[in-house]
């Protein structure tokens, strides 16, 4: 019997794949939205149950107070037949306590449920996975929504003493695929600073290493938009004002 399971684990890291789609792989949700529409496809042949949910980047369970922003899933629960479609509504709540100068960023979490196999005669061994579908949603308040167009502008490079940083001095969040250097990737291999990048924050800047940048070179980013598409930017080199 251990044997078996051993074997169905092993076979199940190797195929394993989500049967959910999202409709994007990213949310906007403006202030002036009341709520944003998300659509769930159930691309395969079974039938599976869904669990939506929501969270502010940063905020643990035992922090959430009344006063807290929080996005509620309607429904947050549903159950999905082979090939088919769910529509999920997004409400906020409590959004007057978010930042109005800058984005927020929430994480939002589809969870995806196998049914059970039993009653179809399957083996007590067999091993049903639940799988997670996690993407990013933007708060975009009324007043920076028109800024967004060419923002990437404000991404900066500061290069001293052989180690460069990546300044972001928008009010919006970034996702930064890929970072060059005349055309050589130097996209950092740690956890933190990958994540970092992923989701570069308002007014912020992400130290990238010991990296020479030299006169005449271009850094160069990847970046993901609204839309989910990439385009490359090259980044102008930060100003620092010197004091007399």
């Amino acid at each position: 019997m251990r044997m078996t399971v051993l074997f169905t684990l092993l076979l199940l890291s190797q195929t394993a794949q989500s049967a959910f789609v999202l409709n994007s792989t990213r949310y906007i949700y403006t202030e002036a939205n009341n709520s944003i529409p998300i659509e769930v496809s159930n691309k395969s042949e079974r039938k599976y149950g869904g669990q939506v949910s929501v969270y502010l980047d940063g905020t643990e369970s035992d922090q959430i107070t009344t006063e807290t922003p929080v996005v509620l899933p309607s429904p947050p629960v549903f159950k999905s037949g082979p090939n088919s479609k769910q529509r999920i509504n997004l409400r906020m709540i409590n959004k007057e306590a978010l930042p109005t100068d800058r984005e927020s960023l929430f994480w939002l979490n589809v969870l995806e449920i196998p049914m059970s196999t039993r009653a179809s005669g399957a083996s007590g061994n067999s091993i049903a996975l639940a799988m997670n579908i996690k993407v990013k949603l933007l708060y975009r308040p009324d007043a920076i929504s028109e800024q967004r167009q060419d923002a990437e502008s404000q991404i900066f490079y500061r290069a001293s003493d052989n180690k460069l940083t990546i300044v972001n001095k928008s009010p919006f969040y970034f996702a930064i695929s890929q970072l060059e250097i005349d055309g050589k990737s130097i996209y950092p291999t740690d956890e933190v600073t990958r994540s970092n990048l992923q989701k570069l924050s308002p007014y912020s800047a992400v130290d990238i290493g010991d990296i020479q940048v030299r006169k005449g070179q271009d850094v160069i980013i990847t970046s993901i938009d609204d839309w989910g598409a990439t385009k490359q930017y090259t980044l102008v080199q930060e100003l620092v004002e010197i004091t007399r």
